[in-house]
């Protein structure tokens, strides 16, 4: 198998090249690095003027992007990791989700950190629109150490937002195969709503410490059963439970942080045509809130 690393060569690709090697020498995979080059609309204008002019600016930054790719291959086979490169033409979130399809890659790599340290997950970047378009899970790198840490065969923590949709099994189902591979401490998330769980139990919305304890406790036993019935025992995982008043996000944020977790996974729907309901979805919101590595796998 292959991971497809997409690096726009800012800052924080240094960290996504990092990620990406050590995720593929931890699962046995190979990498692939590709860099988009893309013209400007007013290059292209301007090209309208002066066509030789256009044309060698966009061989010399292919020429550029192939140097670069090529010093991040080496260093990737430093790890004993197979590496090659391929310089794509086009927009990068179109091209990066496009080769990965074609190339049947089982994950895409980015950096969190684009140029000039700006946040890469901010609506409309081309992260989060490589995220919103990939058809395989999306790992999105802000510190690598866990991930080399990992590669050394150290456990990697790792925790999964637990909801009850297909989204969230197909996030389980991935920590589990990556559990068979390698070493990995599995961290079970869910974020719960205290005035549905209430009036679902027949106790209304209650502030009464014994009543919200026995409503998470009744929330606590849905999921174990649940995941009892998928061939999980209480030691294969640690649950976390937190009444979520205010954004999910900020809460499953919060105990990536408490349990020192170093990979999210979120479970994303993939709806062709409604990109506004990835915008407003709590994996999208988690992460740009989260401070750990973190991937989105599609369903």
């Amino acid at each position: 198998m292959t991971i497809l690393l997409g690096t726009d060569f800012s800052q924080g690709a240094e960290a996504a090249l990092r990620g990406a090697a050590a995720w593929a020498k931890s699962t046995h995979q190979d990498v692939v690095c590709v860099h988009a080059v893309d013209v400007p609309d007013l290059a292209w204008a301007a090209a309208a003027e002066a066509p030789m002019a256009i044309g060698q600016w966009y061989e010399t930054q292919r020429e550029h992007a192939q140097v670069r790719l090529a010093l991040m291959a080496q260093q990737i086979q430093r790890d004993g990791v197979l590496a090659r490169t391929e310089v794509l033409s086009g927009h990068p979130d179109v091209q990066v989700a496009e080769r990965a399809k074609a190339l049947a890659v089982s994950s895409i790599v980015v950096a969190a950190t684009g140029h000039r340290g700006m946040a890469a997950w901010r609506l409309g970047s081309t992260a989060d629109r490589i995220a919103q378009k990939s058809e395989v899970p999306v790992l999105v790198v802000r510190d690598p150490e866990p991930l080399e840490q990992w590669a050394e065969g150290e456990p990697l923590r790792m925790m999964v937002a637990l909801e009850d949709d297909e989204a969230s099994d197909a996030a389980l189902h991935l920590a589990l195969q990556m559990r068979r591979s390698a070493s990995v401490e599995l961290v079970l998330a869910h974020v719960w709503w205290p005035p549905e769980h209430g009036e679902g139990a027949g106790l209304g919305v209650t502030s009464d410490i014994k009543l919200r304890a026995a409503i998470e406790a009744k929330v606590e036993a849905g999921l174990r059963t649940r995941l009892s019935a998928m061939g999980l025992t209480d030691e294969d995982y640690t649950l976390r439970l937190v009444p979520g008043f205010g954004k999910p996000a900020e809460h499953l944020s919060q105990l990536a942080t408490e349990n020192k977790v170093g990979v999210l996974l979120l479970g994303s729907h993939r709806r062709k045509g409604l990109a506004r309901l990835w915008h407003g979805s709590v994996s999208r919101d988690a992460l740009v809130a989260c401070s750990t590595n973190a991937m989105v796998v599609p369903h």
